[in-house]
């Protein structure tokens, strides 16, 4: 009976152990496969699997990486629109200026290529300078002037005429000037410019003679729209004119 009791007991002792070792396996087993979420320092999440630890880009980490990246392209995706704008902008100025400088260049070897003729008038002792584009028109037949035209755009006319009604040089320059665009008097003599009909501009010069007490004018009517043009041949025209 006391053996039989002692074998009892071992069995016991023997199923109770097998059952503590199947509960500890099963405690060791759950722990291998739990995954350890928490992110490293290099923002990548530790991954243990099979007593292994594997390493994944941490989501977080991986959608700001993401937003940075874009940031970036965006970035110089709008410095290359800025450097394209500038270098576009800079070629457009540049362009401008070289035709600008060019016409500017043009006009300039036009003025140089332009001769003149210095013309007399015998009734009146004055001379007039006339450019080589233009032609002689006809004059009055009582020889007061001198006439010259480029066909129907520009004519220039110098003339002379007595003092008979007495004038002053200054009561003559204040009805010249009567709407006029610009105006100068300067001892004997005054210039006035004016718009005049036909899109055209209207340029006078007018001196004063005292030892015959007589009145020289000189004047020339251009194309509006070629004022740079004529303006060289203004001054040298205007600036000899009577002489």
């Amino acid at each position: 009976m006391s053996k039989a009791s002692s074998s009892s007991s071992s069995t016991t002792l023997v199923v109770v152990l097998g059952i503590i070792l199947a509960v500890v396996l099963l405690v060791l087993s759950n722990r291998q496969t739990t995954t350890d979420q928490t992110p490293d320092a290099s923002g990548v999440s530790a991954v243990v699997h099979d007593g292994k630890e594997h390493h994944r880009p941490d989501n977080a980490a991986k959608g700001q990486d993401s937003k940075t990246q874009d940031e970036k392209q965006a970035a110089a995706s709008e410095e290359s629109e800025a450097g394209w704008a500038g270098e576009s902008a800079s070629q457009e100025d540049s362009s401008k200026s070289a035709s600008a400088e060019k016409s500017a260049s043009a006009k300039k070897q036009t003025a140089a290529s332009v001769t003149y003729q210095r013309r007399g008038n015998a009734r009146y002792d004055f001379h007039l300078l006339v450019p080589s584009f233009m032609q002689q028109a006809d004059e009055a037949e009582n020889g007061d002037g001198l006439a010259y035209v480029l066909k129907h755009k520009a004519r220039l006319t110098a003339w002379g005429s007595y003092n008979v009604m007495g004038e002053t040089l200054k009561e003559r320059f204040e009805t010249e000037r009567k709407g006029a665009a610009y105006s100068r008097m300067k001892g004997n003599w005054f210039v006035v410019s004016r718009k005049v009909s036909g899109g055209k501009i209207l340029y006078s010069k007018t001196v004063y003679r005292a030892e015959d007490d007589a009145f020289l004018t000189a004047q020339l009517t251009y194309p509006a729209n070629q004022q740079e043009e004529y303006a060289p041949v203004i001054e040298k025209i205007f600036t000899a004119f009577p002489n």
